[in-house]
């Protein structure tokens, strides 16, 4: 996938402001999917964030895993934001198809499908940017235990961030 120029808000964008995500294909039918699944964690009185993120394959198996700080993310709305942008900036290294982003924060999935929230509007502008290039992106919230590696992968880094 070409590299491409991201714009960090709405006003920084001299491009369309509403950003269309191609249909939706049948999930079985795309040929490179990947299975992107991606959490947060704060904790607001150290104001600490941290984001994780597991990229898989239709047959399970494990592409990518990986977590970091989120130190520009100040709430957990921001943080889950992040999350989802650092999760398909890394699904965007294999140039797939088809993309299912699944998260268990129910926000999260309402300001990517609906108008975001003016909190996060930036990050989200940001993220459906990088979506548009993909062919088919399937979003949906799932239930906490099926979200339990991403959620891992956040708590792992917050750990590391909060106790050394």
């Amino acid at each position: 996938m070409p590299e491409i120029e991201i714009p960090t808000s709405v006003e920084s964008y001299d491009g369309p402001l509403s950003i269309e995500l191609p249909p939706h294909a049948n999930p079985e039918e795309c040929h490179h999917r990947i299975d992107l699944a991606f959490d947060g964690s704060y904790q607001n009185q150290s104001d600490i964030a941290a984001v994780g993120y597991v990229l898989k394959h239709p047959s399970g198996d494990i592409i990518e895993r990986d977590n970091t700080a989120a130190p520009d993310a100040h709430s957990i709305t921001e943080t889950e934001a992040t999350a989802c942008l650092t999760a398909v900036q890394a699904a965007r290294k294999y140039t797939p198809e088809c993309v299912r982003l699944q998260s268990d924060c129910k926000p999260v999935v309402d300001n990517l499908v609906n108008n975001p929230s003016p909190e996060v509007e930036d990050l989200y502008f940001q993220i459906m940017h990088l979506l548009q290039d993909i062919p088919s992106v399937l979003i949906k919230h799932v239930p906490r235990e099926s979200n339990s590696e991403a959620h891992d992968e956040a708590r792992t880094a917050f750990k590391r961030l909060k106790y050394g």
